[in-house]
């Protein structure tokens, strides 16, 4: 699959983030869309519709990153990229155990971004 025609849930309590993201998306010719503001509303749009990969905030309130993406995995395997302004070694590591298959710092470096999309496109 080209990663182009990826369908995207961008997870992250930050409208100005969640606008980063998109815009970064937009540029990257991704089309396919969604955003969630919180772990609730992610969960909703997830059991609603198909998405091919969630990008996703480590922190949000009432549910962090870690407990999303562990209830996330107990029913589906979509692809989840971790993001987060903390970069340190402990969160990745969390981010991973607990089931993302990649992590991101924030701000978001477009060509990581690409890089890591191309990579899971590729295994789709």
């Amino acid at each position: 699959m080209d990663y182009k025609d990826l369908k995207v849930l961008v997870v992250d309590d930050s409208e100005f983030f969640r606008n980063q993201i998109r815009g970064q998306l937009q540029s990257l010719e991704i089309l396919k869309k969604d955003d969630a503001s919180n772990a609730e509303e992610a969960i909703e749009k997830i059991e609603n519709y198909q998405f091919d990969l969630i990008l996703m905030d480590m922190v949000m309130p009432n549910t962090n990153g870690i407990q999303l993406i562990k209830k996330i995995r107990k029913n589906s395997s979509i692809p989840i990229i971790a993001i987060s302004t903390l970069d340190v070694d402990q969160v990745k590591i969390q981010a991973i155990e607990a089931g993302a298959n990649d992590f991101i710092s924030k701000p978001l470096d477009p060509d990581q971004l690409k890089e890591s999309l191309v990579n899971i496109s590729e295994t789709l």
